[in-house]
């Protein structure tokens, strides 16, 4: 088998004792994987060309930091050569650029991304044959890119995609949009199936934290939605550079925005849980006090665990959960009050 690489870019100087060339780095990919046939490399870019690509079995072309629909004399030499072996049904690979450039051929439109670029390891659906992807179908690459291919060529098939998910989106969407509507009669139930087991005076307990419960979990997600992305996004955006633009896909996205809600939603439910803990009797007010550093501490290390690696996004749940504590525990005191046995009121009586 003999395989021709067109070679689309020059290396820096300072990267060529290391690398070589692009075409060197491809043969080398090749030989790991197994190659043993012939591979030869003609500059695209300085306008070298074999005299006849009939010997070859495939032709690759390399990525490039030009466009592939620009003007440059090489680009419309190269555009003009691919167009030629695809009317011959030469078989060929295109990487980055080189594939921008064969789409560009066949009549698809390629042209700049308007979010920017692209950079970093990307994780892509693979549709195509075994032993490409690892077992889970999943192939992970690196990127660095602004140019795309805005649609297939006519006849073409897509053998991977990012994880963009037009049925998983909005089922996500509408999963949670259900969660929240469906939270107050969810929560009325566990209390409904508990409240057989409970006395008259603590039956009082229930309406009032169904309520609660569902209003702080929606003061929550509205805390993180508000106030909480703002800050955060703008806060991680200003790390990146300027020609630079973050562009996540859009489930990728949702996930995140979706962990986020749930993450603050649970966070602003610390009263209810303490209240209960109180009214139980498993925990004192004082012990409760006595254990406010303890959970300063705990409510950082949870804060560290379940929000994005930056500052803002932690103290922002992390504060507000300590400022909860503190209301919890004065809400346990008024619900211990108005919710005591009768015995509990006469001993109260009794004691004043």
């Amino acid at each position: 088998m003999r395989i021709c690489i067109l070679d689309n870019d020059v290396i820096e100087p300072d990267g060529v004792p290391i690398w070589g060339s692009y075409a060197a780095m491809f043969e080398t990919l090749l030989r790991a994987a197994g190659y043993q046939g012939h591979v030869d490399a003609f500059s695209a870019r300085r306008g070298q060309y074999p005299p006849s690509f009939d010997a070859y079995d495939a032709v690759l072309l390399t990525g490039s930091r030009s466009d592939s629909f620009s003007d440059e004399a090489w680009v419309v030499q190269l555009r003009a050569c691919v167009s030629g072996l695809l009317a011959k049904g030469q078989k060929l690979v295109g990487v980055c650029f080189g594939h921008q450039l064969i789409a560009h051929c066949l009549g698809a439109p390629v042209a700049r991304a308007a979010q920017g670029w692209g950079l970093g390891r990307t994780v892509y659906d693979w549709h195509g044959p075994e032993g490409i992807a690892n077992p889970q179908g999943k192939l992970a690459l690196l990127a660095s890119h602004q140019d795309q291919v805005l649609q297939l060529p006519k006849g073409a098939t897509l053998i991977a995609t990012s994880v963009i998910s037009p049925f998983m989106v909005p089922l996500k969407i509408l999963l949670m949009a259900a969660f929240l509507l469906a939270l107050p009669v969810v929560l009325y139930q566990v209390w409904a199936f508990i409240a057989p087991g409970l006395y008259t005076h603590e039956k009082r307990l229930v309406m009032p934290l169904v309520v609660s419960s569902t209003l702080l979990f929606f003061i929550g997600v509205a805390f993180c939605y508000f106030f909480v992305f703002g800050q955060v996004f703008a806060f991680i955006q200003s790390f990146a550079p300027k020609s630079i633009t973050a562009a996540p896909d859009i489930e990728a996205y949702l996930s995140f925005v979706l962990n986020m809600f749930l993450a603050f939603g649970l966070a602003f439910e610390v009263p209810i849980a303490v209240v209960v803990l109180a009214r139980l009797n498993i925990v004192t007010i004082e012990k409760l006090r006595d254990f406010r550093g303890y959970f300063v501490v705990l409510a950082f290390v949870i804060a560290a665990i379940v929000t994005p690696p930056d500052v803002v996004s932690q103290l922002a749940l992390a504060i507000p959960m300590c400022l909860l504590y503190e209301v919890g525990i004065w809400a346990a005191q008024i619900f211990i009050k108005h919710t005591q046995a009768p015995k509990e009121d006469e001993a109260t009586k009794a004691a004043d």
